[in-house]
């Protein structure tokens, strides 16, 4: 490995390790209605965390899963936003038209 893709794989890993445990916290602070919503809500987000955190060691340790395993945690986490976002955008267009 050159010292170009090395350097990279360490800010990838730097990222990944540092950003991912926000993910937890998020979901710690959040405020949902339901218990049984906070709770799973909070076990989902904790395993992406921790795939995140097991991605970024990924990187340090040039493992050849690691870019896999980014692509798809990025795939989850872009899905569950944009996926809110439009639910949120889908509600609030009913909620408008049928006059509630």
């Amino acid at each position: 490995m050159d010292m170009t893709t090395e350097s990279k794989n360490y800010r990838r890993a730097a990222a990944w390790i540092v950003l991912s445990p926000l993910l937890f916290l998020m979901a710690a602070i959040s405020t949902v209605e339901s218990l049984t919503t906070y709770y799973v809500q909070l076990v989902c987000f904790s395993i992406v965390s921790i795939m995140g955190i097991a991605t970024g060691l990924g990187f340090i340790f040039g493992w050849s899963w690691s870019n896999i395993s980014a692509k798809f945690i990025i795939g989850i986490v872009l899905i569950y936003f944009i996926g809110s976002w439009a639910l949120i955008a889908l509600i609030l267009a009913y909620n408008k038209i049928m006059g509630a």
